[in-house]
Formats: C-alpha cells, sequence, structure tokens
C-alpha cells in the first residue's frame, strides 16, 4: 500500500527536481534569477517553443502531423546553405 506522501513524489518528481535546481542555482549566482537571463533563456529556446505550441495546436484539433522534425532539418539545412553562400539574413546588422 503506497502512502500519500509518496504518491505525491512519484507524481510531481520531475516538477520537485526542476524547482530544486531552480532554487540552487539562484542561491549560487546572484545573475539567475534576472530578467536579462529570463530574456535569453526565451531566446535561446523559441524555436522549440513555437514548434511545441504548433504540434499541441494541430495534436488538439485531431490531426496528427509527425513532419515537423524533417521540415525543421530541411529548413536548417537551407538556411546554412544559404549563409554558406553569401546570402545576407534581411535585417540582421552584424552580418553587414
Amino acid at each position: 500500500m503506497r502512502t500519500p506522501h509518496r504518491e505525491f513524489l512519484r507524481k510531481f518528481q520531475s516538477l520537485l527536481a526542476l524547482a530544486l535546481m531552480v532554487l540552487a542555482l539562484a542561491l549560487m549566482s546572484d545573475k539567475f534569477l534576472t530578467v536579462d537571463n529570463g530574456l535569453n533563456v526565451l531566446r535561446q529556446i523559441c524555436v522549440n517553443l513555437c514548434l511545441s505550441i504548433g504540434m499541441t495546436i494541430v495534436i488538439l484539433s485531431g490531426g496528427i502531423d509527425l513532419s515537423v522534425g524533417s521540415l525543421l532539418a530541411l529548413s536548417g539545412a537551407v538556411a546554412a546553405g544559404l549563409l554558406k553562400n553569401g546570402v545576407a539574413i534581411p535585417g540582421d546588422r552584424c552580418l553587414h
């Protein structure tokens, strides 16, 4: 027979581990819980966030589309090829 505490830990172990890591990093670094760090994390995950939101909408609407990974790989390969051959990114001031 399981106790309520073990059941709670089993259900929320990932969330508890994440909260423990955030707490440890916040105590170790004074720059962890800053707006700049939060914006940096959002910039790093924006592609995955857009893909996951899109896939969630597709799955919730009843359609299953598993081609997202291949389309992401194809668009990344095309973009890398264009950048390698000298095509500039519109609006990017760093490459000029």
